[in-house]
């Protein structure tokens, strides 16, 4: 079964500007986590452009909270 283009759902998805605003953080430390890994925040290329899914990055922020 397919679906039409008006049935397919949106994912919202944050650059790295809107990201790093979010979780207070430079820019440049997104970036660099991206080439090193140490943060592990999940993203996509596309083309040239990294974007951030929403829901995965939510979904990263419970799975790294500090329980003390």
């Amino acid at each position: 079964m397919s679906m039409s283009k008006s049935q397919t759902p949106t994912i919202e998805m944050w650059d790295t500007p809107t990201l790093a605003l979010k979780l207070q953080v430079s820019e440049s430390q997104l970036e660099k986590s991206r080439s090193t890994g140490t943060l592990s925040i999940p993203f996509v290329r596309i083309g040239k452009s990294v974007r951030y899914p929403a829901h995965l990055v939510a979904e990263w922020v419970e799975q790294n909270l500090v329980k003390e």
